[in-house]
């Protein structure tokens, strides 16, 4: 790492992909017969700040890999404090892999995920407004006013394809004829409008 950065290398990616060790072991790890360890991604991604320095490394996240929104969220909150950008993707099946088969989360709960990083990356005290039901699912974002959400979903970032910055592959994660997670361009008025309504659940009332 350190050479590449002499070589003008401005940030580095280490995908860790499950946000908590026991997914990852599971997703990528040994039990899986990957070659890759959590202690070791993470020991990567502490020299990557080293060598690069805080806000030039990246990781990615998997939405649905099994977890709840809570766990992916307080892995965003850690993730950020580091001042590391986690970018998430959602899970999509791929046809002929070990995962073929597994359920794709709802574009609905990968939305929630999408509104709580903007949100943590604007400033990482919002992660107090974030309550959860007793299964771990976001359930109310506190103070969250219909005016704050319409402004977020108008400013657009929060949905654009969310990897490293500028990152803007079309059907990175989705499927053509499909309503897309992540948009590589500017969202149009029907596009905002179905946004705010998949995310109006979580307007404190």
């Amino acid at each position: 790492m350190a050479k590449l950065h002499q070589l003008g290398l401005e940030r580095i990616g280490i995908a860790l992909d499950a946000c908590n060790e026991e997914l990852f072991l599971k997703i990528k790890g040994k039990e899986v017969r990957g070659p890759y360890s959590w202690k070791n991604h993470w020991a990567t991604l502490t020299e990557a700040l080293d060598v690069f320095g805080k806000g030039k490394v990246t990781t990615h996240l998997i939405v649905g890999l099994g977890e709840t929104e809570q766990e992916l969220i307080q892995a965003m909150y850690e993730i950020l404090q580091k001042q590391i950008l986690p970018g998430i993707f959602l899970f999509t099946p791929i046809k002929d892999t070990p995962m073929e088969h597994y359920p794709r989360t709802s574009i609905r709960a990968f939305r929630h995920v999408q509104l709580t990083r903007q949100l943590l990356l604007a400033n990482l005290a919002h992660f107090k407004r974030f309550q959860y039901d007793s299964d771990g699912q976001l359930k109310q974002i506190q103070n969250l006013s219909p005016q704050e959400l319409q402004q977020i979903v108008e400013a657009e970032s929060a949905f654009k394809t969310a990897g490293c910055p500028d990152c803007n592959r079309p059907y990175y994660t989705s499927r053509p004829g499909e309503e897309q997670d992540g948009y590589p361009r500017s969202l149009t008025e029907t596009e905002k409008s179905m946004i705010f309504e998949e995310l109006r659940d979580l307007i404190d009332s």
